[in-house]
């Protein structure tokens, strides 16, 4: 009778073991599943986030176009723009109205002011009164001004007979009407467009302007 019980125990304590060993391997199989299935999930969540941010920089790019667009609405001092010729481009400055033609912007003001005043203006955007270097710039000169008289770069206030361009541009091309630079009345140091040619007049006469920039 002991020796059945013991035959018996043994038996049961076998059983325990087994019962054992197959519950501590179950995990290990649980946790390689779960690794496995780990990377699908952060991929997912990965793609997830990724079209997120992707709709977030949509919606900033369209907030920033409206900003530029806004930017463009405004006018500098009351200041009208002008339409050219359909070959130039629109400009993305502030304030709007700059037009390109080759890798120069124009704009041109109708406030008249005196020709020190026009060029510290044009400064104070980013650019210079107008230079010229050619029979085509200065002819987009015209076309931007609409053929009206207006300021260009071009003086000789430091020492007459000395003309520069105020943007530090080689002086290559000139463009003179008739008779001109006449410095009448030893007064006339600065130079103006009118039509196709240039004229002298005094730096303190109060006229329109054409402002470039090399860059936007």
């Amino acid at each position: 009778m002991n020796f059945t019980m013991k035959i018996l125990a043994v038996s049961v304590l076998l059983v325990a073991m087994m019962a054992l060993a197959l519950a501590t391997e179950a995990p290990p199989q649980a946790e390689a599943a779960a690794v496995t299935e780990a990377p699908v999930k952060e991929d997912e969540a990965a793609d997830d986030s990724s079209n997120e941010e992707e709709a977030d920089d949509s919606s900033n790019e369209e907030t920033e176009s409206e900003d530029e667009e806004g930017e463009e609405a405004e006018s500098t001092e009351g200041e009208k723009t002008h339409e050219v010729a359909k070959r130039s481009c629109r400009c993305r400055c502030r304030g709007g109205g700059w037009r390109r033609y080759g890798k120069i912007y124009y704009r041109y003001f109708s406030s008249s002011r005196t020709w020190a005043r026009a060029q510290y203006y044009c400064r104070a955007i980013g650019g210079n009164l107008a230079s010229v270097h050619s029979t085509y710039e200065n002819n987009v000169i015209r076309a931007v001004a609409r053929n009206r008289a207006v300021w260009i770069g071009f003086s000789d206030a430091q020492q007459n007979g000395y003309w520069f361009w105020s943007d530090g541009t080689r002086f290559n091309y000139q463009k003179w009407c008739s008779g001109q630079p006449d410095n009448s009345g030893r007064k006339q140091h600065c130079a103006y467009k009118r039509g196709t040619c240039w004229d002298d007049v005094s730096c303190s006469s109060r006229l329109p302007f054409v402002c470039v920039r090399r860059r936007c």
